[in-house]
């Protein structure tokens, strides 16, 4: 048997292709299709609480294979977030730390709006100071 091959199958002659130390085992595809297996679809875009136990998965075993896989299975979820005002690395980094990248982001819109109306509702510069200001 060549050692780029894995085991054969006993009901088969099919020969799959053994995954190299620290590569995932799922493709991105296959990565979302369990997410969306595991989440549903109405909570796909919010994977934040999945992605926490997957990172403490990832963090507390020493073994690459499966660390790829569930870096794998992060990236998926990012990408299928509603969370993308942040860059991947950040939005790790926020949930290892405790946060909920998802009310970061929330709150960043919430602010920008409410600066937005400010400035939309203030009165003109020239329309300050004057008789009336």
């Amino acid at each position: 048997m060549n050692s780029d091959t894995a085991n054969e199958t006993g009901t088969t002659d099919e020969t799959t292709t053994a995954n190299e130390p620290g590569e995932s085992i799922l493709t991105p595809c296959e990565a979302l299709r369990m997410l969306e297996d595991a989440l549903g679809e109405a909570q796909i875009d919010e994977p934040e609480e999945l992605v926490r136990l997957l990172l403490f998965l990832s963090d507390n075993f020493d073994h690459a294979g499966l660390k790829a896989t569930v870096q794998t299975l992060v990236r998926a979820a990012f990408d299928n977030s509603i969370v993308h005002a942040i860059a991947f690395e950040d939005y790790v980094e926020a949930i290892r730390g405790g946060q909920n990248p998802l009310k970061i982001v929330r709150a960043a819109l919430r602010e920008a709006e409410h600066g937005l109306v400010n400035s939309e509702t203030e009165p003109p510069n020239n329309c300050r100071g004057g008789q009336y200001g």
